[in-house]
């Protein structure tokens, strides 16, 4: 204690505090995974059906994957370098940020009763409701086209890996113009067509389709967290076709 002119003062002295500095390892945040163009062109010419409309669920060296057609790939599994289901299905925000990387043994399931089903096979949690009904609508309805007519197809990339040399690849899904009012933006879209990736297609182009063309027509079943309804077209053969486009669509 101290004494200054009869008054008794207290010196306190503050604690000497310690700050520990310690070293957080931050992860890097996950990337987008993209794979190249070639690898989109390859699975067009190797005859690999698509899915759905613009998209593939593939298995690969990296496990199953969901792939848009500008080459956005979503790992189904867990994975620790690039986004990934169980990131989508915790609410995470898809990432801008991409990174492009070649993935081997691509292979596109050979039908969407046939990826749903091995959805349901994956021990990501939540996958049995990302995935919906194991098995799809079947495209019920057959018909040969009376005349020259115009279909859509609604895509993330600016070229169809699909078309090539005039002529629509085998197990190609479009869809009708009429359903066009119902999808004006590229979210609509995702909604419609029960994309298994929630971003916007922005791009639309239109195939003429000669007569005598035989198509498959169905309702796009719920699936991939979407409540689908839209009317889908598909292709059990390739065609010659007229391509016009593509427009661009706003996202929302």
């Amino acid at each position: 204690m101290l004494r200054n002119r009869g008054h008794v003062t207290q010196q306190c002295s503050r604690p000497k505090t310690k700050f520990a500095v310690t070293s957080t390892l931050m992860s890097k945040p996950k990337r987008l995974l993209s794979l190249p163009e070639q690898d989109l062109s390859q699975a067009s010419e190797n005859g690999q059906p698509e899915t759905g409309h613009g998209f593939l669920i593939c298995a690969s060296s990296m496990g199953i994957l969901a792939v848009m057609s500008d080459g956005a790939a979503l790992p189904l599994d867990a994975n620790d370098k690039y986004y990934d289901l169980s990131d989508l299905l915790a609410g995470e925000p898809i990432p801008v940020s991409r990174k492009v990387e070649q993935v081997s043994k691509l292979a596109s399931l050979s039908s969407r009763a046939a990826a749903l089903s091995t959805l349901h096979s994956l021990k990501t949690t939540g996958t049995a409701g990302y995935a919906g009904v194991v098995g799809a609508v079947p495209l019920v309805f057959s018909q040969k086209l009376p005349a020259k007519t115009v279909f859509c197809r609604y895509l993330a990339a600016n070229t169809d890996f699909r078309y090539s040399a005039g002529e629509l690849a085998a197990n190609t899904y479009l869809s009708p113009v009429v359903e066009a009012p119902h999808m004006p933006t590229g979210f609509s879209v995702v909604g419609r067509l029960s994309l298994p990736i929630p971003l916007p297609p922005r791009h639309i182009f239109f195939y003429e389709l000669g007569k005598g063309v035989t198509i498959r027509v169905g309702t796009v079943s719920p699936a991939f967290g979407q409540a689908g309804g839209g009317v889908e077209i598909l292709l059990d053969k390739k065609v010659a076709a007229i391509q016009s486009g593509p427009n661009l669509l706003p996202p929302w």
